[in-house]
């Protein structure tokens, strides 16, 4: 019997981007995202209900900012947490590279976010 896809929850401040996440798992039974949060307050709730194995957030503005991340972390210690975001990696905070497991940034398509998953989190494409 296959393992269970990872359970993911994605925040993000754009819709269309949660849509495209989406989109780009669709086809990936390994992964499932399991609520796309418009914000970190509904990211926080879904994630204390959910316990994803997995969240995806971008970093909602601020590149120097990790509280929101933290918030995340505080609500589901054990999920893995990446960054997914528009600055690149030298234009974020110190800070917020230490809360991360993993800093992706915009631009890379799904298979290079995948990759980043399935590395922190030791599992293999279905």
């Amino acid at each position: 019997m296959p393992d269970a896809p990872l359970r993911i929850v994605h925040c993000d401040d754009s819709p269309s981007f949660l849509m495209l996440m989406r989109h780009w798992f669709e086809d990936h039974p390994d992964v499932r995202i399991v609520h796309s949060a418009l914000g970190i307050r509904d990211a926080i709730e879904h994630v204390r209900e959910l316990r994803p194995d997995v969240i995806i957030s971008d970093t909602l503005g601020s590149a120097a900012d990790p509280s929101h991340l933290r918030w995340l972390r505080e609500a589901a210690p054990d999920a893995r947490l990446v960054i997914f975001t528009g600055y690149l990696e030298r234009q974020l905070d110190p800070a917020l590279r230490e809360v991360a497991d993993r800093v992706v940034t915009k631009g890379v398509d799904e298979r290079d976010l995948l990759a980043a998953i399935r590395e922190i989190t030791g599992s293999a494409p279905a």
